[in-house]
């Protein structure tokens, strides 16, 4: 069920899916803190930048009927948009085990929603890669696509269209070899993800002028955040794990009988 992947460009970089319970809202039944949206907020009230920003705290709107951000302060706004397919979505959400929080807090794993079934997931970042942003127009122009890659990439770049300044979350965790220097590791997973999205960052670039775009992800228990300037991720500030309590409450149910995750 845990896939470690490799990166192409970098060997020695793994990077490994964030479980179900802390990416698709409301996997965990009975949890009604169950998403991604909530713990991103914590992540941008605690980031000195994200707070200079805002000159203040970020809250939830009390609606989102007129397309209101999911952060919203008196200086600045954001909307968080999880950078991830479809088909990889329904597939952590189909095949995992369930799991139920009841009412004394007790939790209950079971079976998953389609037990023996299969879901070609599609990894967003491996399609974008060996895209450019001719094959990206020609794509969105196309009446005909031609198979599920495709359909996952139109919605991206459809959710890349909007108007707004948008907060980009990556759900994976990245590592490498322990005797890499810190410096080091910075500059490769950076150049990795550049590497990969290229494309996405000119589409974004060209669709929608003057507004912002980050990029967050997590790479050894910090969660790595990045703004895309020119084209390219520059690295702003790094936030540990321990100090966003939701993401750490949400990842601690998708742990059970998985150590990848601990």
């Amino acid at each position: 069920m845990i896939e470690i992947l490799s990166h192409k460009n970098e060997p020695r970089l793994e990077y490994y899916p964030l479980p179900p319970s802390t990416i698709i809202t409301n996997f965990v039944e009975g949890e009604s803190q169950c998403n991604y949206e909530i713990y991103l907020l914590e992540l941008i009230n605690e980031s000195k930048y994200f707070k200079d920003k805002a000159k203040g705290a970020y809250k939830r709107p009390n609606t989102e009927n007129h397309g209101e951000c999911d952060a919203i302060s008196e200086n600045y706004e954001l909307d968080f948009k999880l950078l991830a397919s479809s088909t990889y979505l329904q597939s952590r959400s189909i095949l995992f085990p369930s799991i139920t929080i009841d009412k004394k807090g007790g939790i209950t794993y079971g079976q998953c929603k389609n037990p023996g079934g299969y879901v070609k997931g599609t990894n967003i970042n491996v399609a974008f890669r060996y895209r450019s942003l001719e094959d990206l127009k020609k794509l969105e122009c196309s009446h005909l696509k031609h198979d599920k890659i495709d359909e996952d990439l139109c919605k991206v770049l459809n959710m890349l269209k909007v108007k707004k300044n948008i907060m980009l979350f990556f759900p994976f965790n990245f590592k490498i070899d322990n005797e890499v220097d810190i410096k080091k590791v910075d500059k490769i997973v950076t150049s990795a993800l550049n590497s990969d999205f290229q494309s996405l960052f000119l589409y974004r670039e060209e669709s929608t002028k003057h507004y912002d775009t980050y990029f967050v992800t997590l790479v050894f228990e910090m969660f790595y955040i990045y703004q895309v300037q020119n084209n390219l991720l520059t690295l702003i500030e790094k936030i540990d794990v321990k100090n966003i309590p939701t993401f750490l409450k949400l990842r601690s149910y998708g742990v059970y009988g998985f150590p990848e995750w601990e």
